[in-house]
């Protein structure tokens, strides 16, 4: 049956109940991630629980606890990153990815699936990575103010996926942030969405709200962790700011003293945010 709301979008009604089957092996002939409710489709079929199974994973995780089909499992989504890695519109089907890759993590028994999962986690956050800079490049030259402003919200879309591969267990998220280069890459991602929270607060993509949240628990959980790391912060801050020069050890301040300077004739008034905060 088709959506009257969204035409493009096919739904299903059954009055029998459907039988129960692992949400990692049914088929489909076709998906398209350009649009949303295929995202959201398929992160419903990876996070939901179901019922008990015969051993420690629930009945429509069983999938998982198999190596070959696990191995088999990160085998195509290797191919389907590798088709994907050029093009930023792909940012969507980025997203599945890296979840069925976490989820993939956090279910198997595996050492070897531990590893490979990891591995492509990074490949996927490079990708994002680079997506997200290719895209300030072009809205700098871009001379139109909204069309600049659509760049620069994809931007922050696409900084909120490369910090979401950083979502795993404690133990391998303190291994990934033990390299300064990947703190590095949180703290820039950081100050993107930071910048950003105005086009991300305006944005109407679905996925942003959720996006943003998972952000927040992660930069709560890595904060510790980041705040002890200066050549971490140095490199964040350098890269994202090409006038910084790094100086005295980095410490924690409850409060900013200075003073706003703006150029041409003194403002009449400054503005109410400014002043309550002073």
């Amino acid at each position: 049956m088709l959506s009257e709301v969204k035409p493009h979008f096919v739904t299903h009604r059954r009055d029998l109940p459907v039988v129960t089957a692992s949400e990692f092996t049914r088929g489909f002939p076709a998906i398209n991630f350009k649009n949303v409710e295929s995202t959201l489709v398929l992160l419903q079929c990876i996070y939901q629980s179901g019922p008990a199974g015969s051993d420690i994973l629930r009945e429509g995780h069983g999938f998982c606890g198999h190596y070959e089909s696990a191995a088999k499992l990160l085998e195509e989504l290797d191919v389907a990153l590798q088709r994907i890695k050029k093009n930023w519109e792909s940012s969507q089907a980025l997203t599945v990815f890296i979840s069925i890759a976490s989820r993939l993590l956090s279910l198997s028994s595996s050492t070897t699936i531990h590893t490979a999962c990891l591995s492509y986690l990074e490949d996927g956050r490079a990708i994002a990575f680079g997506w997200m800079h290719d895209l300030e490049e072009k809205a700098q030259h871009i001379n139109t103010y909204e069309e600049r402003n659509e760049y620069m919200s994809k931007r922050a879309e696409i900084a909120l996926i490369c910090v979401d591969p950083f979502k795993v267990e404690d133990s391998p998220l303190a291994s990934i942030l033990s390299s300064s280069e990947q703190a590095s890459i949180v703290l820039q991602c950081g100050i993107v969405v930071q910048e950003s929270r105005l086009l991300l607060g305006a944005s109407k993509e679905p996925m942003v709200p959720l996006l943003l949240l998972r952000s927040r628990r992660l930069f709560y959980r890595c904060y510790h962790t980041l705040a002890s790391d200066g050549a971490a912060i140095d490199a964040g801050v350098s890269r994202s700011w090409t006038g910084f020069q790094p100086g005295s050890p980095w410490t924690v301040t409850g409060s900013i003293i200075g003073s706003l300077l703006s150029p041409g004739p003194e403002p009449l008034a400054s503005s109410c945010k400014y002043t309550s905060t002073s």
